[in-house]
């Protein structure tokens, strides 16, 4: 485990900083969509309810 690093598309020294960066904006990217759908399901839940 030591020298290896958990997280291989996010690793500037192997990958760069610019694709690092990127991969970083993708992951969040995936994380606000997720949220947004989450929001989503909920408030479309919530008026069935009435």
């Amino acid at each position: 485990m030591l020298g290896d690093y958990m997280y291989p598309f996010i690793d500037v020294g192997t990958i760069g900083f610019g694709s690092a960066l990127i991969n970083a904006l993708g992951v969040l990217l995936g994380f606000v969509l997720i949220a947004l759908l989450l929001v989503g399901i909920d408030k479309w839940a919530s008026r069935r309810k009435v």
